[in-house]
């Protein structure tokens, strides 16, 4: 899976249309990072703030209308744009792809809106509905950390896949998602508990799945890829090169 849509160092801006097309012509499948406004737009950002513009003071999208965001956009000095998820699901269902897309959905955004549980539910509602609304169901996986965003993809029932986002313990990690229900792990690599073909066989045997972020070295991918079989890989070097 490219990361960030098309590869971070990519040929084009991270998280934008283009670099999903870009992601999809190049693997099997992208991941990509989501906001939502206080108009209910999804759009693909990943960091906390924005560039500061015109002198303004950072501001983010969770809080932000959708006029303000595209304010901001204007504003800047550079060669620059943001997307909406709607035209990634608009592109994939236009061209017939069959591909998958993960979606990060980051909850620690400490903000008014974004550090509440209604703006988790609202965000699960609005990606739900936009995949119901585009045929999407077998395409789509979520990765989050937050419990009440998962619990609320799983109760829409759109066939989404759930992955809890684990940034320590494998372990505990698999517990929680065993005992929430939910379909696997979001792992970042490299963790206390380093992945090993017999923690790979345990979270088998307990029918979980597993997407692995961020790798960068083309021997390592493909000897995780051999030895570990995870289900999904992300990576900036969409190359392998």
């Amino acid at each position: 899976m490219a990361h960030k849509g098309g590869g971070g160092g990519g040929p084009f801006q991270e998280n934008t249309i283009e670099a999903a097309i870009y992601g999809f012509e190049q693997t099997e499948g992208i991941e990509i990072d989501l906001q939502l406004s206080r108009n209910n737009t999804i759009w693909l950002f990943h960091d906390e703030f924005f560039y500061e513009c015109n002198g303004k003071d950072k501001s983010r999208i969770p809080g932000q209308t959708d006029n303000e965001i595209r304010t901001f956009i204007a504003c800047q000095t550079q060669p620059y744009k943001l997307s909406t998820l709607e035209e990634v699901f608009q592109y994939h269902r236009n061209h017939h792809l069959n591909k998958k897309i993960s979606l990060d959905v980051k909850s620690w955004l400490p903000t008014a809106y974004s550090n509440t549980t209604s703006y988790m539910v609202r965000l699960a509602d609005q990606i739900s509905d936009l995949v119901k609304a585009y045929s999407m169901q077998n395409y789509i996986l979520v990765e989050c950390e937050n419990a009440v965003f998962l619990n609320r993809i799983k109760k829409n029932r759109t066939g989404v896949e759930t992955y809890l986002t684990t940034f320590g313990d494998f372990y505990e990690g698999m517990r929680k998602a065993l005992k929430a229900g939910y379909t696997g792990l979001s792992y970042k690599y490299g963790g206390p508990n380093t992945l090993t073909v017999e923690n790979m066989e345990l979270l088998r045997r307990k029918g979980l799945k597993i997407e692995i972020w961020t790798l960068e070295s083309k021997d390592e991918i493909l000897k995780i890829a051999e030895e570990l079989k995870p289900d999904y890989i992300q990576t900036d070097n969409v190359l392998l090169q």
